[in-house]
């Protein structure tokens, strides 16, 4: 039986901007697109449009989860946090379909 989630999904994925920025702070180990990024659940009815809409309304909340991920010090973080910025150092992608291919594993949802 296919099970299929109840969320749409939207990937934020670091562009050179981004790694300029860590590896500046810490040169010592340099880090790269390696093609692991971070993904958001988001309600199941939002299409690409309401996705835009959604991301530019948004987009302070994944520039600070991914700086914050990177680097927990406020102070280094980037001044300019605008949405122009935010578009020069991430881009993003849509999904509104999220199949889950471990039908027989129960999903496990963990808190912080």
């Amino acid at each position: 039986m296919d099970t299929y989630l109840n969320r749409s999904v939207l990937t934020i994925i670091p562009q050179k901007p981004f790694y300029d920025w860590i590896n500046y702070l810490e040169p010592e180990f340099p880090m790269s697109d390696d093609g692991d990024y971070r993904a958001y659940l988001l309600f199941d009815d939002l299409n690409t449009e309401d996705a835009e809409v959604y991301v530019k309304t948004n987009y302070m909340l994944f520039f600070e989860d991914h700086l914050y991920g990177m680097w927990t010090d406020e102070n280094a973080w980037p001044q300019d946090r605008s949405y122009a910025v935010f578009s020069q150092w991430f881009t993003w992608k849509f999904a509104s379909i999220v199949k889950d291919m471990e039908d027989d594993t129960p999903l496990f949802i963990e808190q912080f």
